[in-house]
């Protein structure tokens, strides 16, 4: 039905879909707004700033991480970084966030131990995971929910590489509702939920920019597909990659890609989706106004 422009009846399924779906949850928001705020208390500026004091023992240069909410355009970011000379993608992987909680330490909640893991050991035990066989140049981890954990990898890894991808909220989260997800991401079924979560998520972000400054480097989605070549050639002088124009010739690209943007990423890079929202505006009122009682600038 939005293939062919008959918006109403398609937001009627859609919303059938994402009821259905979340129906079968048992979940709160609540609970995620509680996590994303603690996540900000524990990874304080005192702490992050020690972090520029540890040694770079494990060579974390040669590590990359595309973090964002799904559905927006990390996938995409990965295909190009992909194509650059001297990269390989792990995929989506919890690999970090296991190599974390294995290092945990100490007293408090599980937030409180993750942030006293010995940094040394969280490297070592991610390099195990991430880097098992022969050695490569550069390893791309595309996990979108790895930006709970940027203040980790930052204590970790200080010399990693974390590309942020962003996209402007209403699209965001629209297409996040649009999908049915594998697993994870319960609060994208309700509108308001979403944009609850959404600010929340907005909170951590604004935290991580001011706690990591240039160690965060953003990728605009809309900027992205607008200029991939002009976009694509500064992150790949950020990461200290050798830049190809062939980088953006996604569509040919002969490797899988098992997440939700398997199809999108088969096609040449467009930027048709932007704005995509405009055409339900009377339907995601419920969301619109979240985000704009949240103070998320829509």
């Amino acid at each position: 039905m939005d293939d062919i422009g008959r918006y109403d009846e398609a937001f009627r399924w859609f919303d059938h879909a994402a009821r259905t779906r979340r129906g079968c949850l048992s979940y709160d928001v609540r609970t995620d707004l509680g996590k994303l705020a603690r996540i900000r208390e524990v990874y304080s500026q005192e702490l992050m700033r020690s972090a520029s004091r540890l040694a770079d023992a494990a060579g974390s240069s040669r590590h990359i991480f595309v973090v964002g909410l799904p559905r927006s355009g990390t996938t995409l970011l990965e295909r190009i970084l992909t194509g650059l000379t001297g990269v390989r993608s792990n995929g989506e992987t919890d690999h970090f966030s296991r190599a974390l909680l294995a290092a945990a330490r100490g007293g408090g909640d599980v937030f409180q131990q993750a942030a006293a893991a010995d940094p040394d050991a969280v490297a070592a035990g991610y390099a195990a995971l991430a880097d098992p066989g022969p050695r490569a140049h550069h390893i791309v981890e595309k996990l979108p929910l790895n930006y709970l954990y940027a203040g980790a990898i930052r204590r970790a890894l200080p010399e990693a590489k974390i590309l942020l991808v962003s996209r402007s909220p209403i699209d965001s989260c629209f297409a996040m509702y649009r999908t049915l997800f594998a697993a994870g991401y319960p609060f994208s079924y309700d509108l308001v939920e979403i944009g609850r979560y959404y600010a929340g998520y907005a909170r951590l972000i604004e935290h991580w920019r001011t706690v990591l400054g240039d160690h965060l480097y953003e990728i605009v989605y809309e900027e992205l597909v607008a200029d991939p070549r002009r976009v694509g050639a500064g992150l790949a002088a950020a990461c200290g990659l050798t830049w190809s124009d062939a980088a953006i010739d996604v569509k040919n690209k002969s490797s899988a890609s098992l997440t939700a943007s398997a199809a999108q990423v088969r096609r040449p890079i467009y930027g048709s989706s932007s704005g995509r929202w405009r055409q339900y505006r009377e339907h995601l009122e419920p969301l619109i106004s979240t985000l704009r009682a949240e103070g998320v600038p829509v």
